[in-house]
């Protein structure tokens, strides 16, 4: 079967985690962590910590396989306090998981919009925050209601590096961090 074919067969599970255990299969929960390993600006969240922390989830499923996931969680800072805008709670839209022979068929902006929704319907309010240097985020961003924020404070509160000066080697540059904030919130 053709990449397109599996991704036009894909199907979506949506669920609200809040405080009890994702469910998430363990390799995908892995990869999350992996991703998150490797961006300059974000904390290294274990597997465990993710599924124990996760808000809100999206998978996509090919049947009975697991091809994709992508999950909301607290924004917390370097020292794990929560970030709040505008004395709003701030939740973090982590990076999407999709398995390489289902990418480049908007399965991770599909996942994106279900969790958009999700936050601005959600039980508490809160905004999104979405930060990334990688272009091809951005391009997603874009295309999905996502601005970029001028808020330095913001910036400075979830840049996770370890550049405590920030005198202009601080990955988390104005083009990096995305606020989504729902309409009414």
């Amino acid at each position: 079967m053709s990449s397109f074919a599996q991704a036009a067969n894909v199907a979506y599970q949506q669920f609200a985690v809040i405080g009890q255990r994702s469910g998430i299969p363990k390799n995908l929960l892995e990869r999350w962590s992996e991703l998150s390993a490797a961006e300059p600006h974000m904390l290294t969240v274990s597997a465990d910590e993710l599924d124990a922390t996760l808000y809100h989830a999206v998978l996509a499923w090919d049947g009975r396989r697991p091809v994709g996931f992508a999950g909301i969680f607290p924004a917390r800072t370097r020292d794990g306090h929560p970030v709040c805008y505008q004395e709003v709670r701030v939740m973090e839209f982590g990076s999407a998981v999709v398995e390489p022979e289902y990418r480049g068929h908007y399965i991770g902006q599909r996942m994106m919009r279900m969790r958009q929704t999700f936050l601005a319907g959600g039980p508490r309010a809160a905004i999104g925050v979405c930060v990334s240097t990688n272009p091809v985020v951005h391009h997603l961003l874009r295309k999905t209601d996502w601005y970029i924020t001028d808020d330095t404070g913001l910036r400075h509160e979830l840049c996770l590096c370890q550049n405590d000066r920030h005198n202009g080697t601080c990955p988390l540059q104005p083009d990096a961090c995305w606020l989504f904030i729902p309409a009414g919130k």
